[in-house]
């Protein structure tokens, strides 16, 4: 039997360009594909005669091959097949696809086929474009789907890998699975991945919640453990210098600002290399805190590293940190793509993922601090962990506001420092949902502001196009990638700034930044709009857009919808950063009750906190996924909004760590993770 840890390229068809293709979707092993869980079902178990086919719908039938005629399309001129076939009852179907013309070898007189399609009246005839060819009846699993990599591709590499990998007995370990009757991995991957009825699969959700949930949680307790048994390097807080350190600062700190600081500082002086994770609004002063206890290492001799997701953060984040550090004395360098500071003499490093390239030595490491973790991964982090003989501590900062009750059930007794608060002085950001006749308006509102010298963002959505009516699966939940994504990125963005130049001259001066630019080019831009060159921005969510411009006070976001409640308040806290009043503009495109109840919630409160209640309170589970709540764990199965079931698990795990002392050593050397993700 073929092993779980074995390569995709072991089964038959899979060659070098599709398991390529396979590795987009992060499948490389079998053990990888047989977790590609599908992401819906199409029941055709129980197919209709030709006559009760539903028009318009998809449905299957089963049916015999009469005849079939490979010609050239009349009105396009293109390869087609076209099929006669008949089902016992004496109904006629005729089946025609395009460019598949090598079917015919396969569609012989005579044989029985399952087709599923959507039937259509023309002519005269009943008649389906490009029907799904099955063997037989049964429940079909659809798949998230890329380029080279069809549904139906996956499920073939699937019934391979069930037949002849060995399934193991359980993901679970066996006391576990036996306490609570949940079934061996063999069913549960069987059952998810050729039901008999869909029923089935839902029975199965309520262990698969349970297995993500318990393996995160295990993960959790593994985390714990490991930063516990280790030595750190030991950090001491002169409590009268950091005094005048703060004093020195051209602000005041926030009453939020504070406690972070002062609990980093205990950590530091512990022992045990620090792992806190700063939970702030957006643009309540994390850069300070970070500054700060940078400043702190730097008097007991060491370096601090800050990691910024672009090189334009990373430039203003230096530069500020310089600005508020001048007392402390503290050396800061940029280290970038475009800028290689000299850092063997510097204090506080702030990079990019340049630092993590191979030939940056930092002997004197003792902190990283990761501004947005989500951004950096384990692997890139280690790089600089692994520079010098004691870990360096870790500060991760993530501006993705967590409930605190949910914070609470998922991280327990972790180090969590929260920033419920913004530096004083802004104005509330004034948040309006936008209808179709109120667009004139509010394009006067940001003509004033622009007219008054400030600056303006105008954020376009990144839809992908709509499935194509005659094919149930071509087009169906597709991985777009990157180079997809920036291509239509690119057009969604240009075509909106080609309209405002035409209808609203009054913007000023409009510049577009997407996917498809260099990175010097986009840099560039963002110099300018932070410069003031550029009065209005227009840019997708695939751009960093996270840059300081005080002096822009609008955000229009276009196609409000299609972002999560989380993104939408990332968007807004883009501006409201000087003294002036600012404005954020919803402007759904679709509308539905549960839209406007998404809008209003961001209207009603400038609070992330508050948003990021309401956003877990209006999203159901396997709906908080990729940057939608990037500081959330991306459950696919378990319900967020389930506090409940988070702590019973919780404590199931507890339980049977405390039993079996020896389960973390064993799941940390483990050959692979058999979790819903990886041991990275």
């Amino acid at each position: 039997m073929t092993t779980q840890e074995a390569s995709v390229t072991i089964i038959p068809g899979v060659g070098d360009k599709i398991a390529e293709n396979l590795d987009r979707l992060g499948i490389r092993t079998i053990t990888e594909l047989l977790r590609w869980f599908p992401r819906d079902y199409l029941d055709a178990s129980n197919p209709l005669p030709v006559s009760r086919l539903p028009y318009g719908r998809l449905a299957a039938t089963e049916v015999t091959v009469v005849s079939s005629n490979a010609r050239r399309s009349k009105a396009r001129n293109i390869p087609m097949l076209e099929v006669v076939f008949e089902d016992g009852e004496g109904g006629r179907l005729l089946a025609r696809w395009f460019h598949q013309s090598f079917l015919k070898e396969k569609l012989q007189p005579g044989s029985q086929w399952l087709l599923i399609g959507t039937a259509e009246r023309f002519q005269g005839e009943t008649v389906m474009m490009s029907p799904i060819i099955e063997d037989s009846p049964r429940v079909l699993a659809i798949y998230a789907q890329t380029k080279g990599v069809t549904s139906r591709m996956l499920r073939g590499y699937i019934d391979w890998c069930l037949k002849n990998a060995d399934l193991g007995t359980g993901a679970l370990p066996e006391a576990v699975r036996a306490a609570h009757g949940l079934c061996e991995q063999s069913d549960l991957l069987r059952t998810l991945h050729q039901p008999e009825k869909v029923e089935d699969v839902d029975n199965l959700k309520p262990q698969l919640a349970f297995e993500e949930v318990f393996w995160f949680f295990t993960r959790m307790a593994l985390a714990r453990t490991s930063v516990k048994v280790e030595k750190g390097i030991v950090i001491e807080t002169d409590v009268e210098w950091l005094r005048r350190v703060v004093a020195s600062l051209p602000f005041s700190l926030t009453d939020g600002q504070k406690p972070p600081i002062w609990d980093a500082a205990k950590d530091l002086a512990e022992g045990h290399p620090m792992t806190r994770l700063v939970n702030g609004d957006v643009g309540s002063g994390k850069t300070a805190v970070a500054a700060l206890v940078a400043a702190l290492v730097a008097k007991s001799g060491y370096q601090s590293v800050i990691l910024a997701p672009t090189e334009i953060l990373a430039k203003q984040h230096s530069q500020s940190i310089q600005g508020l550090l001048k007392v402390a004395g503290a050396r800061v360098a940029t280290y970038t793509a475009s800028q290689k500071d000299d850092i063997e003499e510097a204090d506080i490093i702030v990079g990019t993922h340049a630092l993590l390239q191979e030939g940056v030595s930092l002997p004197r490491l003792a902190l990283v601090v990761v501004d947005e973790q989500h951004r950096f991964g384990v692997k890139q982090r280690q790089v600089l962990r692994g520079q010098q003989e004691l870990p360096p501590h870790l500060l991760s900062m993530t501006a993705t506001p967590i409930p605190r009750t949910l914070a609470l059930a998922l991280y327990g007794d972790l180090e969590v420092s929260v920033l419920p608060e913004k530096p004083a002085g802004r104005l509330p950001i004034e948040t309006q949902v936008i209808h179709p006749n109120q667009r004139a308006e509010m394009y006067k509102v940001v003509a004033e502001e622009i007219k008054a010298g400030h600056q303006a963002f105008v954020i376009c959505p990144l839809i992908e196009e709509k499935p194509r009516k005659a094919a149930a699966e071509d087009g169906q939940f597709v991985i777009l990638t990157e180079e997809e994504q920036e291509a239509r990125s690119k057009k969604t963005v240009l075509a909106e700034v080609e309209r405002l130049r035409k209808e609203f001259p009054e913007l000023g001066t409009i510049e577009a930044i997407h996917g498809r630019l260099k990175g010097n080019q986009k840099r560039e831009i963002m110099e300018r709009m932070a410069r003031g060159e550029i009065n209005t921005l227009v840019a997708t969510s695939v751009i960093e857009v996270g840059v300081d411009v005080p002096n822009a006070t609008v955000m229009l976001i276009e196609g409000a919808e299609h972002f999560g409640l989380a993104q939408l308040h990332q968007f807004r806290g883009r501006v409201g950063r000087g003294a002036a009043q600012s404005y954020c503009f919803l402007c759904p495109t679709l509308r539905g009750e549960k839209i406007e109840q998404r809008m209003q919630a961001l209207a009603r409160t400038q609070s992330g906190f508050e948003v990021a209640e309401a956003d877990l309170a209006l999203r159901g589970p396997g709906e908080l996924s990729g940057n939608v709540q990037s500081g959330l764990p991306d459950f696919r199965m378990a319900s967020l909004t389930d506090l409940d079931f988070l702590r019973k698990v919780k404590g199931v795990v507890d339980e049977h760590i405390m039993k079996n002392p020896e389960f973390l050593r064993e799941y940390a050397g483990a050959a692979y993770s058999n979790d819903w993700g990886s041991l990275e």
